[in-house]
């Protein structure tokens, strides 16, 4: 499609190709805007399934497009089976490896664009409405985010939900994802600091294994491998025994493509390098011996 204007819309960027139904769509845009659609003719809002031809025609790959009548005005919902052309050139000029991973993995796409706004619904309004539909539409399949308007990209994280349906979607792009400091394993520095954490870790696990009301977010930190690439990432502990730790990770990885947030894993107590968790109703963090030097090295 041609705009004399930078399009008003959202994009996710989907591993696959999505398949949608009209009454699945209705009733999570519904939800998501708390409005009802009415039926019959003579409806003010509705959501309606455009000729199948549609997408191939205007986006060159088979999908499917319904247009959305809602109060903040008249929208095209969009799932196209093909990686987002605008973007699909741009992975190998990424120095973030996160966006990189998305640009080249994308497979598929769904938005969310303006066709028409109403009187009196500014364009914050337009994207509080847009950023609310396309929460409703986040699954597992989902990479990152894309805004035409702005021309930047946003990998998928644990806020992205919440921040997306808020009052300000357009923040997620506020800034790129920093890359984590590079510290080189042999650093007297970074030695220093996993030595702390081996000498303290009869503490730690004990208190894992019974905290008191006030102890939570255990977490440990191990190496993971893919090929030649091996990274360093947190795990958020669920069970810790005498030679194991297992649980989610707490972010997705920069360089290994096997893994993703919250991915469950299990990993050897003998390979841990650091640990943490909080004490008390605030941030008090106990352990992350390594976090700190990072954060000394990174300038935080």
């Amino acid at each position: 499609m041609l705009h004399d204007k930078p399009l008003i819309s959202l994009v996710l960027l989907l591993s696959a190709p999505r398949a949608l139904e009209a009454e699945v769509v209705r009733a999570k845009i519904g939800r998501a805007l708390e409005i009802v659609f009415p039926d019959g003719p003579d409806a003010t809002s509705f959501v309606l399934p455009m000729p199948d031809e549609l997408p191939r025609q205007a986006f060159g790959s088979p999908g499917k497009s319904f247009m959305v009548k809602v109060p903040q005005g008249i929208f095209q919902l969009n799932s196209i089976t093909s990686p987002y052309v605008e973007l699909s050139k741009q992975a190998k000029n990424r120095a973030d490896m996160r966006l990189q991973h998305v640009l080249q993995d994308q497979r598929a796409w769904l938005s969310f664009d303006l066709l028409q706004s109403f009187d009196r619904v500014t364009e914050a309004d337009t994207y509080r409405c847009i950023g609310k539909v396309l929460a409703a539409f986040l699954a597992d399949d989902c990479l990152g985010v894309y805004c035409p308007d702005l021309k930047r990209c946003r990998e998928i994280g644990e806020d992205i939900a919440e921040r997306l349906a808020g009052r300000d979607p357009l923040s997620i792009f506020a800034a790129n994802t920093p890359a984590p400091p590079v510290i080189a394993n042999d650093d007297s520095r970074i030695q220093a600091a996993i030595a702390e954490a081996q000498f303290g870790w009869p503490d730690f696990a004990a208190a894992c294994n019974h905290p008191i009301s006030a102890q939570h977010g255990f977490s440990v930190k191990a190496p993971f491998t893919e090929g030649e690439n091996t990274e360093y990432l947190w795990v958020r502990i669920s069970r810790l025994t005498t030679f194991t730790a297992t649980g989610t990770l707490d972010k997705a990885p920069c360089n290994l493509r096997r893994l993703k947030q919250h991915d469950t894993v299990t990993v050897p107590v003998a390979e841990i390098v650091d640990w943490l968790y909080f004490d008390g109703d605030g941030l008090d963090m106990v352990g992350g011996f390594t976090l700190k030097v990072e954060r000394e090295v990174g300038g935080k």
